[in-house]
């Protein structure tokens, strides 16, 4: 089942598709939503890459069957009334969000919606676990042993929530504070956290304008990484989507800035805005570069390796048994050969190297001894 949902879980609940066709008003039959199914761009792209999904209607009963890498998976949907039903086990309850997120975005197809529009109201977990079938047409339960239940009115066009209630919430970070990189989309709205030069930054990329869903999941952030009372002092400082540079005390604010290489691959060339808040709290930590040391007639050769996140290598080096070290600061993202003349012949020399960049400096390496020629 791994093999089926690993790769294609996030585009079944995010992708959003703009093919429109007429529809029949009226409430669809089994046939006509399994075909519906059939006919998705969803179900379209997931051939392409080579993970096969049908759905075939018999009677009162739905099945939709998948298969992938020789793995197979089933859910079968039974129908009373205008009510498709489905209990699943913890065992098959990946494969069953999938498939009932597919499947009723394809009933909301035939009642008008565009394929993929109902992939962002049912990514919003919390909201849509408060949906009944009485009043949105759709029900879904998560039992005590892992499995579930999903009921949904196939008479009824399920609402989408407004732009405004789509967006990342504290509940989505959660998991997220102990790591050093996630990354959660919404609509039109995509959240990254990352490390950049030994900070934490959270980046917020939306197109093709940023919207009330960034600012309030810039407040999610804040409040799950700072703390309430921080999250009310960017309210004070920030009201709206004005959002321009800032520097708070545990963090600063960043509009459009330099887009990284990591976050180009997540966006894909697309037209968005982008706002970052860099953490100021982190304590990043630069490696101890590797080095050599060649002695000359009267001098030494010290080739300094590079570390990642460096801006600069320093070096310094003394006679051994002096107490004053001569110390030399260079600034580069490269490794580095540095030969210094006039010195002692027949002395011994001390040399040490550490790097550093904007923001912290390393360690000093251990002490290497050289006997000048």
């Amino acid at each position: 089942m791994k093999k089926i949902t690993k790769t294609l879980f996030i585009a079944a609940l995010f992708v959003i598709f703009a093919f429109q066709t007429k529809v029949s008003a009226a409430t669809p039959t089994l046939q006509q939503i399994a075909n519906s199914f059939n006919s998705s761009d969803t179900v379209k792209e997931f051939a392409k890459a080579k993970s096969y999904w049908t759905a075939t209607a018999d009677g009162n009963t739905l099945t939709i069957k998948a298969t992938a890498n020789g793995s197979k998976d089933s859910a079968t949907y039974t129908l009373n009334g205008t009510i498709l039903s489905l209990t699943f086990t913890k065992d098959n309850s990946l494969f069953s969000v999938v498939s009932a997120t597919i499947l009723i975005d394809s009933i909301g197809h035939l009642h008008g919606y565009a394929y993929g529009d109902m992939f962002p109201t049912l990514n919003e977990s919390e909201v849509i676990s408060k949906y009944t079938l009485e009043n949105e047409g759709l029900y879904m339960e998560k039992t005590s042993d892992g499995g579930g239940k999903i009921q949904i009115d196939i008479s009824k066009k399920i609402p989408l929530l407004d732009q405004s209630q789509i967006y990342i919430r504290p509940s989505d970070l959660i998991s997220s504070t102990g790591q050093k990189f996630a990354s959660y989309s919404k609509g039109n709205l995509f959240f990254m956290k990352d490390t950049e030069n030994g900070n934490t930054v959270f980046i917020f990329s939306e197109e093709p304008k940023l919207t009330i869903s960034t600012y309030k999941s810039i407040l999610s952030v804040i409040e799950v990484y700072y703390g309430a009372k921080e999250a009310a002092t960017f309210q004070q400082n920030y009201s709206s989507l004005s959002l321009g540079n800032k520097t708070f005390s545990k963090y600063k604010v960043e509009r459009n800035p330099k887009i990284s290489s990591t976050l180009k691959q997540f966006l894909d060339g697309s037209e968005y805005l982008t706002i970052t808040i860099i953490d100021k709290t982190s304590k990043p930590t630069l490696k101890t570069p590797g080095f050599k040391v060649k002695a000359m007639k009267k001098a030494m050769k010290v080739k300094v390796s590079k570390v990642s996140n460096q801006t600069g290598i320093t070096i310094r080096f003394k006679k051994s048994g002096a107490k004053k070290w001569t110390t030399k600061k260079y600034y580069t993202s490269k490794s580095i050969t540095k030969t210094f003349k006039k010195l002692k012949s027949k002395k011994k020399y001390q040399v040490q190297v550490r790097a550093f960049n904007k923001t912290t400096t390393g360690k000093w390496s251990k002490t290497k001894t050289v006997k000048i020629k």
